[in-house]
């Protein structure tokens, strides 16, 4: 951090420059923020607000189709979000094609992916974590059959809160 009188390397902790005696303002702000241009002009504004209770509605009332689509949304939201971190989510197409030849084990893998891949961006932009691929694990593996169930839709609840919320920090960034 400089000076901003006297342009002065400061020690970061400084509360006045030990050149100029200038007194500082220190500003508490995310380094991701702090470090960003302008919003994106291109930027669209991502969903953070889609409800558990009406997904499962949908997805009774779409005998199962909507799913489908959340994997296709979830991917490109993602996508979008993430776009600085170099990597990619593969969209339906690609899970459907890959889970059907792995059996299924491509699905789990995909899932894992991009729980910390959104966790990752929450990481870096100063918001908590969500949904942690150990618990989604252990419910895919154990949980769900001890509980009859239960836990899928536990999981499933956390896996759309943490989507909102990687919108939601999204749009926030963006200024959406």
């Amino acid at each position: 951090m400089n000076c901003p009188k006297c342009k002065s390397p400061v020690n970061n902790n400084a509360t006045t420059c030990e050149w100029c005696g200038n007194a500082l303002v220190i500003e508490i702000v995310s380094e991701t923020y702090a470090n960003a241009t302008v919003s994106n002009p291109n930027a669209q504004h991502l969903p953070a607000d889609r409800n558990f209770w009406l997904t499962v509605l949908f997805s009774i009332v779409t005998f199962g189709i909507y799913p489908l689509y959340l994997v296709h949304a979830f991917a490109k939201e993602t996508n979008i979000a993430c776009r600085d971190d170099g990597s990619r989510t593969n969209g339906l197409a690609m899970v459907i094609l890959l889970s059907l030849v792995t059996f299924g084990i491509y699905a789990i893998v995909w899932q894992c992916m991009i729980i910390n891949r959104r966790n990752a961006y929450l990481v870096r932009n100063g918001k908590p974590e969500g949904l942690q691929v150990s618990f989604y694990l252990l419910t895919i593996f154990l949980l769900s059959w001890l509980t009859l169930g239960i836990m899928c839709f536990v999981v499933w609840s956390r896996d759309l809160r943490l989507q909102n919320e990687v919108n939601k920090t999204y749009n926030e960034f963006n200024r959406l």
